[in-house]
């Protein structure tokens, strides 16, 4: 808020209508990704029988790489772990 008190109003109305467009647009691309994202994991836990304990270690190793690597995981990671490599 301090610094928006030296610039002018016109400038500080810009900045925040650009953000907010930024902001609008951001949430639309994560809605439509996570509509994607459902309709995958759906179309693999009909096609797959996952017994829940094997769910529950996924997803934590899953959660601590993602962490690890700050999201930066890519389809030859996974690839060379479910192969025995380290994947990450």
């Amino acid at each position: 808020q301090d610094c928006f008190s030296v610039l002018p109003p016109m400038l500080v109305a810009a900045i925040r209508a650009t953000v907010q467009n930024s902001e609008s647009h951001i949430c639309r691309l994560l809605f439509k990704l996570a509509v994607e994202m459902d309709m995958m994991m759906n179309v693999l836990a009909a096609a797959m029988e996952i017994p829940e304990e094997q769910l529950r270690e996924l997803r934590g190793r899953c959660v601590r790489e993602v962490k690890k690597t700050h999201g930066m995981i890519s389809l030859d990671d996974a690839v060379e772990y479910q192969n025995g490599g380290d994947g990450v």
